[in-house]
């Protein structure tokens, strides 16, 4: 499986990584501060690769230019996590090489992983943390929406056979979907939603129809695979404003218009259980942004 975000790719490690694994893991800022050992040779990466790293739901963070490993990100869900979780949470770690210290990278990773195992692994709730002078971390997972939850001092940490003090963060599924509820409620209120229950009350309240009628326009599509039932719908190119005015923008932006869709939906046919899927996204490399609808 692959993960892709707007200049990233997070995918499986393979032992054809060892050799850029080594490249940046042999640097002492890197490993000690996050809680384990610099790597020795490219063999001792090689072997990390094969008995660490080779796991489910942990991926070789790579640029897209050129698919090259320059750190490690991964979910660790129940008993595989160093927390005393429940099978319905993870604890996310992450790490990237100094020279892309800065960049933006890890947070564009850590929302891309937030959006997996909250949307596809179904996780409740999603921990994290960082020992007593690793800043960095500490920031990243503000950006990222996480909270301080509790801090555990003078813990024996086994890997570096040290005393060190860890401060634990955590995110629920609830929070983290609030963060886009609230901007997709805000991009949609003013324009989006009254148009659409115009269009929704002019056809009869009838999605089918509605869809028949205003499903192919140079800004909205909707195509009816089941009648009342499945629809995909979506825009020919990304329109979220926020995304286009930012830099380096990414596919967390996306979340917000999944939930936007959601919105809407919950509007126009209050009484009816609807789920929507993202299928594909201009940010993410698609060729429109694509949704699976279901209406039950």
């Amino acid at each position: 499986m692959e993960i892709l975000t707007e200049r990233l790719i997070l995918r499986a490690w393979t032992e054809d990584d060892a050799e850029s694994l080594y490249k940046y893991a042999k640097d002492p800022e890197v490993g000690p501060i996050a809680g384990w050992p610099v790597h020795t040779s490219v063999d001792n990466s090689k072997e990390i690769i094969e008995n660490v790293l080779a796991v489910p739901e942990t991926y070789a963070v790579c640029l897209k230019e050129n698919n090259q490993a320059i750190g490690s990100i991964g979910l660790m869900i129940g008993k595989t996590s160093n927390l005393d979780i429940p099978d319905t949470e993870g604890e996310i770690g992450y790490w990237i090489g100094v020279p892309f210290w800065g960049r933006g990278l890890i947070p564009e990773a850590v929302k891309s992983m937030l959006q997996h195992g909250f949307n596809e692994l179904k996780l409740d709730k999603i921990w994290c943390g960082y020992f007593d002078g690793n800043i960095k971390s500490k920031r990243a997972q503000e950006k990222c929406g996480f909270t301080y939850h509790h801090t555990n001092k003078d813990i024996h940490w086994a890997l570096m056979n040290d005393i060190r003090t860890e401060h634990i963060t955590c995110l629920t599924r609830d929070a983290w979907k609030m963060n886009y509820r609230q901007e997709a409620v805000k991009c949609v209120n003013q324009y989006v939603l009254p148009e659409m229950k115009r269009q929704f009350e002019e056809c009869g309240c009838s999605l089918d129809e509605q869809y028949k009628k205003y499903g192919d326009t140079e800004y909205f599509f909707a195509d009816i695979i089941e009648p009342g039932h499945v629809y995909e719908i979506g825009y020919p190119r990304c329109v979220c404003m926020k995304a286009q005015a930012e830099k380096d923008a990414d596919s967390n932006f996306c979340e917000c218009s999944r939930q936007s869709i959601m919105y809407v939906y919950e509007n126009l046919i209050p009484n009816r259980t609807v789920t929507v899927e993202t299928i594909e996204t201009a940010l993410t490399g698609g060729s429109k942004c694509r949704f699976r609808v279901v209406v039950e």
